[in-house]
């Protein structure tokens, strides 16, 4: 049928920390499929919450795909750097995605972000040092907003 959409996935397919392992499944009436985190739990997901990019791990307590940082001020600044550079829709984009700013591939990854820059010290916030320049971990910094507001184009 012409312009129809599909919903289905593929076996071993993956979405964020999820692999798809099996269809057939059902969740609240809706078509799912059983998929396996990279932490080893195995957990059933909607098919539409896996294309839509809504479920991207188990969430399971102590899953690296939602993790025990989530709501901390190290988190957010995680967060709030992938959409800035990501997400044309945020106000903000074009002073950083919409001007090439990027994040550097391994911090599209939480651990690798924290393992990089540690965790923000309290009062302090996330600072790119060449304020042209991509976020990279020789490029940021924790800093205060004085600083940070002082370090722009």
């Amino acid at each position: 049928m012409a312009g129809k959409r599909t919903t289905f996935v593929n076996i071993g397919q993956r979405f964020g920390k999820l692999e798809v392992i099996k269809p057939g499944y059902r969740q609240n009436d809706r078509p799912a499929y059983l998929c396996r985190c990279d932490c080893g739990n195995e957990t059933i997901v909607r098919t539409s919450s896996l294309r839509n990019g809504l479920t991207r791990s188990c969430g399971f307590p102590g899953c690296m795909g939602k993790h025990y940082m989530c709501g901390t001020s190290t988190y957010q600044a995680w967060a709030d750097m992938l959409q800035r550079c990501s997400n044309p829709k945020i106000p903000s984009y074009h002073r950083y995605g919409g001007r090439g700013i990027k994040v550097q591939e391994s911090w599209k990854d939480f651990l690798c972000f924290l393992s990089d820059m540690g965790e923000a010290p309290e009062g302090l916030e996330l600072d790119r040092i060449d304020n042209d320049g991509h976020y990279t971990k020789d490029n940021c910094r924790w800093t205060t907003h004085k600083i940070n507001c002082n370090n722009r184009s």
